[in-house]
């Protein structure tokens, strides 16, 4: 504020960052739909930070003092009202997806390249319309335009198949090796990668603008979604038929959801972080919270492993991999035996 800085906070109140002195008072702000990214306004200039308050970027314009921000719905961009007169509408570039030995990256409004890093080559991708998302997984690149989403193989870019769009405001992409899912403003669209339509599942207080990646987890059988009003409450979905499942009803607000990826569709778990960085296993498609487990507490991120159903999470600066987290179902004590813990401050 007028003070020249600025400071973020949680949900509880709990000071998260405090910024170095701006040159100028602190004119506006504004956070992206989904809590990702925030950009504040000085003087002729405009910062882009993460959730965090780190500084992802710094741009210095000349228009004098910035007096409001805002955001595109789709998040890909900032307009910006200046005390001059002028209206600015900035792009946010230099995004980048990866995988493997590929990597992408967003250079312009309407160009991506994709490096092969082992051959050390790379192509250009054009496109007609400005990108809004892009994601690269399982061997496949997905791009979405305002109208179009392009699908390519990453073994060949040169042919892709495109999905004309009914939803001009597009806010995610979620891939697995069968389906890749697309969130938009009233939709979530489920496709093969031959861009045949499969499902279309939907929720009480459906909000996709406001759904996190950490929200939201799909494997090859299922869906599963955080209400964006009930932050206890996880909505479960078969893919395909699709079929709601019973949901999820935990006791305190979930903060990360990872559906186990599995090619048996009859392991159906899911594993939960919740505010207090309790982390749980649960048996999808119990009601009433029976089948849920405390794996244990003090996490804040976890992944599971596609091929070995391991999961890893992030405990402060230590890595905690359950080589079988399934044996919590049986014996508490055996699933203490079957971890492997590194500290990461003495990694090599």
């Amino acid at each position: 504020g007028e003070d020249c800085y600025y400071k973020i906070w949680d949900e509880y109140g709990n000071s998260v960052f405090t910024s170095e002195k701006c040159t100028h008072p602190v004119t506006s702000l504004s956070w992206k739909s989904d809590g990702n990214l925030l950009a504040v306004s000085f003087y002729s200039t405009i910062i882009l930070c993460n959730q965090y308050g780190t500084v992802l970027s710094i741009d210095y314009v000349d228009c004098g003092s910035i007096c409001n921000l805002c955001w595109s719905p789709d998040g890909t961009q900032v307009a910006a009202a200046c005390a001059n007169g002028r209206l600015m509408v900035s792009t946010l570039i230099e995004r980048s997806v990866s995988q493997h030995d590929f990597h992408g990256t967003i250079i312009s409004r309407k160009t991506m390249v994709v490096k092969d890093l082992l051959n050390e080559t790379k192509e250009n991708l054009d496109f007609p319309e400005r990108i809004v998302h892009a994601a690269m997984k399982h061997n496949h690149l997905i791009v979405t335009t305002r109208t179009q989403c392009f699908v390519y193989q990453i073994s060949n870019l040169n042919t892709p198949q495109i999905i004309n769009l009914k939803d001009v405001h597009v806010f995610m992409i979620v891939l697995t090796k069968k389906f890749f899912a697309i969130f938009s403003t009233s939709n979530v669209n489920i496709y093969t990668f031959d861009c045949k339509l499969v499902s279309s599942p939907k929720w009480p207080s459906m909000q996709c603008d406001a759904i996190q990646k950490s929200h939201v987890s799909m494997s090859d059988h299922m869906l599963a979604v955080r209400d964006q009003l009930n932050d206890k409450s996880i909505h479960v979905f078969e893919i395909v038929p699709l079929n709601a499942l019973p949901g999820i009803k935990h006791g305190f607000p979930v903060t990360d959801v990872q559906l186990m990826t599995t090619k048996s569709p009859d392991k159906r778990y899911l594993a939960l972080i919740d505010s207090s960085m309790n982390i749980f296993i649960v048996h999808v498609g119990h009601k009433d919270g029976v089948g849920t487990y405390k794996l244990g507490s003090m996490f804040h991120s976890m992944c599971w492993n596609d091929q070995t159903e391991s999961l890893a999470a992030l405990q402060y600066t230590n890595l905690i991999v359950w080589y079988d987290p399934l044996l919590l179902l049986n014996d508490q004590i055996l699933v203490r035996k079957s971890l492997e813990k590194s500290d990461l401050r003495y990694a090599p």
